[in-house]
């Protein structure tokens, strides 16, 4: 089996930029692991020529953007990847997370949805969303519905998306690297880990107003928020970077900006509990990989995460509009260690069981060989 793959992928494989670049390096290698042939088009890429990727022992054909965030852009792009599509003459094309990329290819195609763009475009735009949602909800929903086989990596996607009837959706999780799973989590309960963008999508600021509520309550506890700032985002920064200096928040709050995934384990292995305050969400990665390690999960009742978290027997749920909501959580979840052990153990069993990369990756194979199978028909 040869898979075409088009996905983002980091410059450096260990310092993934979000959730879809850290499940394409995971996939990749458990694929070849099986011993599929993977080819990597690797859109939004910087360079020109193909190349080969040690770390990850496949191909990478870089499929770059010549005018981001521009129509011309997405008329072209499509265009080039059929072009490295017949040079390359893959037995299935897998397009992680933008379905407009695979339009109009002559191959078997696999698409996974992990964002649901209109829906995260709405919490990120503003004013702006009442132009950009309708349009981007059209293009998405029109792209999605061409593609036979879906990966839904949660049951959220199907609610969100309503797949035609002939739509073949596979619900398969995302996978997770095994070194989270080697995670020794910590006896520490005042310190809480915060891993994503930095961003009104990710509620940065209600994590913040609940970190006052939580020092209150537990003197010492510490903050360890990872992650870049959104590109655009310097008006909600300041207004963060306020609210901190107002409550005194800075011997209480760190920023870590982005880590790479050793530094990822590292914070979680030191973590009391792992939180994610998010307005919209499908299956964050950041949630596998904290259930992986075995550290208790406070988490918005939104989107797919109630899927991953089963309230009370593998995490805590808030409201994300509620600062004092997820204040309430994580102090329970501080001042309770036969909760946090509870808990931990329940989440690392859930992770064993839905996000092994090499289950995951037999789980995928299967449905590459049903494109191919009904392509043929």
């Amino acid at each position: 089996m040869h898979v075409a793959m088009v996905t983002p992928l980091p410059p450096d494989c260990d310092r993934p930029r979000g959730g879809v670049e850290a499940v394409a390096i995971c996939l990749v290698r458990a694929l070849v692991r099986l011993g599929v042939r993977v080819t990597v088009v690797r859109w939004g890429a910087d360079e020109r020529e193909p190349y080969r990727d040690a770390h990850l022992d496949c191909t990478v054909v870089p499929l770059r953007l010549r005018h981001p965030a521009t129509l011309a852009n997405w008329l072209w792009t499509p265009r080039e990847l059929r072009r490295i599509v017949a040079d390359v003459q893959p037995d299935v094309v897998h397009v992680q997370d933008i379905p407009e990329l695979g339009l109009g290819l002559a191959r078997p195609r696999v698409l996974t949805v992990h964002g649901i763009n209109p829906l995260d475009e709405w919490v990120k735009a503003g004013l702006r969303r009442y132009l950009t949602v309708p349009i981007m909800g059209l293009t998405f929903m029109r792209a999605v519905r061409t593609y036979d086989h879906v990966i839904a990596i949660s049951p959220y996607s199907r609610q969100a998306v309503r797949f035609p009837r002939r739509t073949h959706v596979h619900e398969i999780a995302n996978p997770v690297e095994d070194r989270f799973f080697e995670v020794t989590p910590s006896e520490d309960a005042r310190t809480v880990l915060a891993v994503g963008s930095l961003s009104k999508l990710k509620n940065t600021l209600g994590l913040v107003q609940a970190a006052g509520r939580v020092r209150e309550a537990i003197p010492g506890v510490r903050f360890r928020i990872a992650g870049p700032w959104r590109a655009g985002a310097s008006a909600y920064r300041r207004t963060v970077e306020g609210v901190c200096d107002r409550l005194d928040l800075h011997p209480t709050v760190d920023f870590l900006g982005p880590v790479d995934r050793a530094q990822q384990a590292a914070e979680l292995a030191r973590a009391g509990c792992f939180v994610l305050p998010s307005f919209q969400e499908n299956a964050p990665m950041v949630i596998a990989e904290a259930m992986a390690a075995g550290v208790p999960v406070a988490a918005s009742r939104v989107g797919g995460i109630p899927w991953m978290i089963d309230e009370g027997r593998t995490g805590l749920l808030f409201d994300p509009d509620d600062p004092a909501q997820i204040a309430e959580c994580l102090i329970r979840l501080l001042t309770d260690r036969e909760l946090r052990k509870t808990l931990g153990q329940a989440v690392r069993d859930e992770a064993n069981r839905r996000f092994r990369a090499d289950a995951v990756a037999r789980r995928t194979l299967e449905v590459y060989q049903q494109a191919v199978e009904r392509f043929r028909r």
